[in-house]
């Protein structure tokens, strides 16, 4: 591969990491400063927060340690943050899936909803959707000995020397693994939309104007992420045959680094954008520091 096309692979997907990290950080932020996302959902928010962050990180320290500042060790053991990437592929589907299931819940169920996501069944769920897939990921990768590489384009599911012995049960693992959560999750989606454009009226008959409010952020955050979650999906599987003229190489990075990055990137824009939680939460904070400022320059000034 020419330098020149390597450049323009980590030139992309660098700024993309870092720009995605620091809108994460700010959500993870909002999760322990909001008080309305002190909630359930909020948690749910904070622990797909969690897995993205931890995913935006692993890439941009191959891309950018890695590759702009050409640090050896990085890309000798690329396997490492490929190894990270595997685990938390089934983490981050289950996660977007438990935020649509809740959101269904709390319009379908409102009075059992308290008890399914109270604390503990709560706790539970986060700890399956990390403790399966972390199991599943870890046995592929050391006890059947199954790599899943970074390279300067993107990443594939193993080299060629164990694609015999590796393919089958890769192919498999990503099957299961996106395939039944992702149909739950549209499901979940067309259902909670269905009875928002409905049937609105009669799901928030007995509520205040506060909670509605509330709940209808969460709901248009839940939408949205759905809508870029399952774009990125269809992008991931289909995307290199619709994008001919292209080489495998940027064919492959286009669907995988760039792809996955942004969907990082955009899952947290819909955030900041269709959650008033978060856009009212911006607004105080960047007051409150505006404030700090003004007054500081102003016992600056005065004490000359």
């Amino acid at each position: 591969m020419s330098s020149e096309i390597s450049l323009s692979f980590r030139s992309i997907t660098s700024p993309e990491c870092f720009v995605g990290a620091i809108l994460i950080m700010l959500i993870i932020l909002g999760c322990f400063k909001i008080p309305s996302m002190r909630t359930p959902f909020g948690y749910l928010t904070l622990n797909q927060c969690t897995c993205q962050i931890i995913a935006c990180l692993s890439v941009m320290i191959f891309f950018f340690v890695g590759l702009v500042l050409d640090y050896r060790p990085i890309l000798e053991y690329s396997f490492i943050n490929g190894g990270i990437s595997l685990c938390l592929l089934g983490i981050i589907v289950i996660s977007y899936f438990l935020m649509s299931f809740n959101r269904l819940s709390a319009i379908l169920f409102p009075f059992q909803y308290r008890y399914m996501f109270s604390s503990k069944p709560l706790a539970c769920m986060i700890a399956a959707s990390w403790t399966v897939p972390l199991a599943v990921s870890l046995y592929l990768l050391f006890a059947k000995d199954c790599g899943f590489q970074f390279y300067r384009y993107g990443w594939t599911f193993s080299t060629a020397p164990k694609r015999e012995k590796c393919g089958s049960s890769l192919s498999l693992y990503l099957v299961l693994s996106q395939m039944p959560f992702t149909i739950a999750t549209i499901v979940c989606d067309v259902i909670t939309l269905s009875f928002l454009v409905f049937w609105r009226a009669r799901v928030f008959k007995s509520k205040s104007a506060e909670t509605k409010r509330r709940e209808m952020n969460f709901a248009r955050q839940v939408l949205a992420q759905g809508v870029v979650f399952l774009a990125h999906s269809g992008w991931y599987s289909k995307g290199r045959n619709l994008i001919p003229g292209f080489s495998e190489e940027w064919r492959i990075f286009l669907t995988t680094s760039f792809s996955s990055n942004l969907l990082h990137l955009f899952d947290a824009m819909v955030v900041f954008t269709c959650n008033l939680e978060f856009k009212d939460w911006l607004i105080k904070e960047r007051k409150k520091q505006t404030s700090i400022l003004v007054s500081t320059i102003h016992h600056l000034g005065g004490s000359h």
